[in-house]
């Protein structure tokens, strides 16, 4: 069953279906149809999406746990543009309310999901750097922070034209306090997952024992057949469930 939203969040969550809803495709999790990592796409012969297989296959230590909000159809839909383009210098308040109303949503309305499923609280949180030197999702998330979590700074020493593959040494975690047990690390869109994961094979080595992934969109290259199938029946037409639980794409733990 879900859980009841704490009041100020039912208020965000109930503007955010007055608003979006009619766009907006809550997550779900159905084995032999989406991975079991990250909640894409797969054929029925596999348990993992073809990304969350080549990380596996590293041999880096990976996030315990990944949790979406939403689909996001590239490269048109109306909730891709919103991910991709909140936060460019044209953006407009509207569409960064909306992104901030996501956040909301996901971060403060299923925490109690999130250490029901890991036995313990969150005691840190971090943002995946912005490869470009962009600080929006950092400050919004910033906003949102649960209070009593400690905030781990991350640094992006790669490229800015880095590939998507799988780079743990690009990341530097700040260790110069000692590093809490459970982290949420947060991210605005998971595309191959390969920078989020990255950043948790980093903290990961930097001493952190559970490292959980919440992105606000899982988003979905429309022009990939799987994917193409999968919109068709199973997201169309749009279904935004304001309780969904970001972590199982049902009900909450």
């Amino acid at each position: 069953m879900s859980r009841d939203l704490p009041e100020n969040v039912q208020a965000v969550a109930d503007q955010l279906e007055l608003t979006a809803g009619s766009y907006l495709q809550s997550t779900i999790r159905d084995p032999g149809h989406t991975c079991d990592v990250c909640g894409s796409p797969v054929s029925s012969s596999y348990a993992r999406c073809v990304h969350c297989t080549k990380h596996a296959e590293s041999g880096h230590p990976l996030a315990d746990r990944v949790g979406s909000l939403i689909y996001a159809s590239k490269p048109d839909s109306q909730s891709y543009l919103l991910v991709r383009n909140y936060k460019t210098l044209a953006a407009g308040p509207s569409i960064k309310l909306q992104m901030a109303a996501l956040l909301a949503l996901g971060l403060k309305g299923h925490t109690q999901c999130l250490s029901a499923l890991v036995g313990a609280g969150v005691q840190g949180w971090a943002v995946v750097p912005s490869t470009r030197g962009r600080a929006v999702l950092h400050d919004l998330v910033q906003r949102i922070a649960r209070a009593g979590a400690r905030e781990i700074h991350i640094d992006f020493t790669g490229s800015s034209r880095s590939d998507r593959a799988l780079h743990p040494e690009f990341w530097k975690v700040d260790t110069s306090a000692e590093v809490p047990d459970h982290v949420l690390l947060v991210d605005d869109s998971w595309v191959t997952g390969s920078h989020a994961q990255g950043v948790a094979s980093a903290l990961k080595t930097a001493g952190v024992s559970q490292v959980s992934i919440f992105t606000v969109a899982n988003v979905l290259d429309s022009n990939w057949d799987a994917n193409r199938r999968f919109i068709k029946s199973h997201l169309a037409p749009p279904s935004f469930d304001k309780s969904r639980c970001p972590w199982t794409g049902s009900d909450c733990p």
